[in-house]
């Protein structure tokens, strides 16, 4: 599962700080972005669990 491409997709790293989704050290996600990445790995397992 490529989460990289998944926030390029929705906007890329700078739109993600611009969105709180990054911490302060702009290394780690923030609560908001871990919540939205944990989204997209559950959408994505349950797709591949229908195939």
């Amino acid at each position: 599962m490529d989460t990289r491409a998944f926030v390029e997709s929705s906007g890329g790293w700078k739109d993600w700080r611009k969105n709180k989704l990054v911490s302060r050290d702009n290394l780690h996600l923030s609560h908001d972005g871990y919540k939205k990445i944990g989204a997209f790995i559950a959408k994505s397992v349950k797709n591949e669990m229908k195939n």
